[in-house]
């Protein structure tokens, strides 16, 4: 909300209210204290990635938030021709706007405090995106924009409410900017009354319910509310409306403790009752419950054959019927604007006023009809789903009833097992509010969200997640006309791997949008991520180690192919379906599978490497080929067997009543076609000092062999760290191994995959070096330098009073002999004094 990160804060409306209560409570108004700012910026018309059919202007905000924005031009040539390219930059109507989407509840209007002048108010409930959700003007005479030319962007613009990160661009990403508009860095009214403060504010409600949560037909419904005010209370009404036909209100009666209630008479299978009430003070003050009174959606349904017998979670979604059409209407299929519902969780736990939109791309919103239709459900802040889940989506993909079944969890579940990170979803019953959507289903919990990240990836606070996919960017309008709406087929398809598109973030954001960490709109991570993997290839063997998990990726990869998981992004070079996490210093890349739909769809005994583009070419470099392999071998064996997923196919099938045992045989195949193309084994061997005793007249050895794919790492008796291993080949590795004057009694453990110690190997390793290096026998421990005024029972020596330079350093030796300093033998921690020369 606006008090949660949107720049205002958490005021008291009023005093003499419960100030237990949410509703005695509003963020700032912050309207009036951010000033008109101009923005200019000139660009060179061009982009390095996309689709180049539009010809228009967008404006969007990153996410939820309001601006207001006059006075927009775009200059081609501003310096010579400076031909205005913009219909109605002044903003005098609304047309030649189209407003789309989370936007779609921009509008123009009349300037605060200067009412001759017309303004647009840009309105968001959510981020903008270069399909639908955003506002678009045709440029004048659908003008194309010259490639190579420069143009002008000039506006002004003023922070209201929400996110203050306004994007403008040209299509796709040409002439693309994102602007950090000011906002005050001293929000709330401090030792003034508060922006928010009423003398009333009626009675304050909490409460609100409804029982039975699910009627029977013609049942009647009582609905209860608790109600508080310190001017004591008025009348309390009960209002109902039977799905936008026909309303009835009922009076509210006292039932003890503060509680109110009132029935509402029942109703038709299958029929739904919108509710909501009002509340007068003694004083004639008035408040609703939901707040938003007739604009709320506190529903019910009464019950129709729309139930189960499975043991699996039941989740039902209740829309108007208004609501409903609209949200499933062609225009707006790719709208990411919430509309209002209430969500029945196993018949018990109810959710008023959550948010729906549609889920999946072009694709699975349009393309392939009601196979396909998923939904993504906000739950009120107030009350999380499970206490934790701010959202969920139902994925009930699958393009006919045969495929429509839900394997993709226990992939997920093999990808847990496997130690990677993975989405922890659940399976449910989905009760639609369009009967041909109703049945099983995936329900994706945390996704890969904030309550994932933080919780997997240390400091995941400050990570971010991105999805690469192919553009489903419209391609036609409605009636041929280029200032009409696009429907959301038929759309284009271009992809990126990746790759470097260049330094500027601008750039990156279609293909690659933000789906965690939104309000920092940090690309930094992800630009150098893919700027490096179009290295040269010396040059990407030496860097990608420095900004990607190349282990994981290779794990992740492995299991994709085991899986024969067909349209991802390790599937033939495909330029989609696969999320990427991004630390927030940018090290460690990891990948994070994504939209496994078509599980075990390419063949049993299929390539086990198909991975494309520059991915493929970090798997082909030799320090990294053994270890896919490696991974491979490991997960054939461990993960993706037979003999560990057999319970599991069972089980999850029971869940959903279907019957996942038959892609056993399937594992079965593929797992021992996996394990036969693996490289030949390869015997662990010493061949330094011919596997036995040797010298070095230095403080480390380097210790050879071979060995094969099995090997993961290398690692002392003893020792928890792995040692310095480089694998100069598919077979060949190189230890460096720390030594300390003298004999070294060295046992060495080679590690599989799972830590299980696969091969040791024992030698007497002598070093010849006489002179001791100070960091292989000292520590420093504590280093006092100039201490104010120190004491001799303070650092346990006598001091001079008169010289104040003095270091005092405490060494310890944790070599295996005695510390020898000027002819004397110490052992243990011993404190020395430095004067001075």
């Amino acid at each position: 909300g606006l008090a949660d990160g949107g720049g205002s804060s958490l005021e008291l409306r009023d005093p003499r209210a419960d100030n237990a209560n949410p509703g005695a409570w509003a963020a700032s108004d912050e309207s009036g204290k951010s000033p008109w700012q101009t923005i200019t910026y000139r660009l060179v018309a061009g982009q390095t990635f996309g689709p180049t059919t539009w010809r228009e202007f967008r404006l969007g905000l990153l996410d939820a938030g309001e601006v207001l924005v006059d006075d927009l031009s775009v200059l081609r040539d501003p310096d010579v021709a400076a031909q205005e390219l913009i219909q109605n930059g002044s903003f005098g109507t609304a047309a030649k706007w189209r407003f789309l989407g989370t936007h779609r509840h921009s509008a123009v209007i009349d300037e605060p405090g200067n009412g001759g002048n017309k303004v647009l108010r840009i309105v968001a409930d959510g981020g903008s995106d270069t399909r639908h959700n955003h506002l678009e003007s045709t440029f004048v005479g659908n003008t194309a924009l010259v490639n190579g030319q420069t143009y002008q962007v000039r506006f002004r613009a003023r922070w209201i409410a929400g996110s203050n990160l306004l994007h403008s661009s040209a299509y796709y990403a040409k002439l693309a900017r994102t602007t950090a508009l000011d906002r005050p860095t001293l929000v709330g009214t401090p030792g003034a009354p508060n922006s928010r403060l009423q003398t009333n504010i009626g009675p304050t409600l909490s409460l609100l319910r409804h029982s039975p949560v699910l009627p029977a037909p013609n049942e009647a419904v009582q609905v209860s509310v608790v109600a508080a005010d310190p001017d004591g209370l008025g009348a309390l009404t009960l209002h109902a409306t039977y799905n936008s036909a026909g309303s009835a209100t009922f009076p509210m009666t006292d039932a003890g403790g503060g509680r109110f209630v009132a029935s509402i008479p029942g109703r038709a299978a299958g029929s739904i009752v919108r509710f909501h009430v009002t509340a007068a003070d003694a004083l004639g003050a008035s408040a609703s419950a939901p707040a938003a009174g007739t604009a709320s959606r506190a529903l019910y349904q009464v019950a129709d054959n729309q139930t189960t017998a499975l043991s699996t979670h039941k989740l039902r979604l209740i829309m108007l019927d208004a609501d409903r059409d609209f949200l499933l209407a062609s225009p707006n299929l790719m709208s990411n604007e919430r509309l209002g519902a209430t969500v029945v969780y196993n018949d018990a736990e109810v959710f008023y006023d959550a948010g729906v939109r549609l889920r999946g791309s072009g694709a699975g919103r349009a393309r392939d009809g009601d196979s396909y239709t998923g939904y993504n459900i906000g739950f009120p802040k107030d009350q999380l789903f499970r206490g934790v889940h701010g959202s969920v989506s139902i994925d009930r993909s699958g393009r006919a009833p045969a495929v429509r079944q839900q394997h993709e969890i226990f992939v997920k579940h093999m990808f847990t097992r496997a130690g990677m990170p993975g989405m922890y979803d659940d399976l449910v019953y989905f009760i639609a509010p369009r009967t041909i959507h109703t049945g099983t289903a995936e329900m994706m919990l945390a996704g890969y969200g904030a309550v994932f990240t933080e919780s997997q990836f240390e400091n995941g606070d400050r990570g971010s997640v991105f999805n690469l996919d192919i553009t489903y960017d419209p391609n036609t309008t409605v009636d041929g006309n280029p200032e009409s709406l696009k429907p959301p087929t038929p759309f284009q398809h271009l992809g990126t791997d990746i790759a470097s598109l260049g330094a500027d973030r601008e750039q990156y954001r279609g293909p690659y949008e933000i789906r965690t960490g939104e309000a920092r709109d940090d690309y930094s991570g992800l630009v150098a991520f893919c700027q490096t993997m179009s290295l040269p290839t010396a040059q990407l063997s030496q860097q990608i180690g420095n900004v990607m998990d190349v282990d994981e990726w290779l794990r992740y990869t492995a299991l994709m192919t085991l899986c024969g998981i067909g349209d991802t992004f390790v599937s033939g070079g495909l330029q989609h379906n696969i999320r990427i996490y991004v630390p927030g210093d940018g090290i460690g890349v990891k990948a994070l599978p994504w939209d496994m739909d078509f599980v075990f769809s390419a063949g049993a005994t299929s390539p086990m490497l198909t991975a494309a583009g520059n991915l493929r070419r970090v798997i082909d470099l030799p320090q990294y080929k053994r270890l896919y392999w490696g991974h491979v071998h490991d997960l054939a064996r461990t993960t993706f067997t037979t003999a560990y997923m057999n319970d599991w196919l069972q089980h999850y099938g029971s869940v959903v009543g279907q019957n996942f045992t038959g892609s056993s045989g399937y594992i079965a195949q593929r797992g021992a076609y996996a394990l036969s193309q693996v490289p030949a084994n390869i015997p662990f061997s010493v061949s330094t000092g011919g596997g036995g005793d040797f010298s070095v007249n230095a403080t480390e050895a380097i210790v050879e062999g071979s060995g094969w794919v099995n090997i993961r790492e290398f690692r002392l008796a003893g020792s928890d760290s792995p040692l310095a291993a480089t694998w100069t080949s598919g077979s060949n590795w190189q230890l460096h191994v720390p030594l300390i004057p003298g004999p070294n009694n060295i046992t060495v453990e080679a590690l599989d995959f799972q830590g299980n110690v696969l091969h040791t190997y024992a030698a007497v390793i002598t070093s010849t070096v006489t002179v001791p290096t100070p960091y292989e026998f000292l520590r420093v421990t504590e280093l006092h330098y100039h201490p104010a005024d120190p004491t001799g029972s303070e650092l346990g020596v006598s001091i001079d009073d008169d010289d104040d330079d003095f270091e005092f350093i405490e060494l310890r030796n944790i070599g295996s002999e005695a510390l020898d300093i000027g002819g004397v033998a110490y052992t243990g921690g011993v404190t020395f004094t430095f004067s001075p020369g």
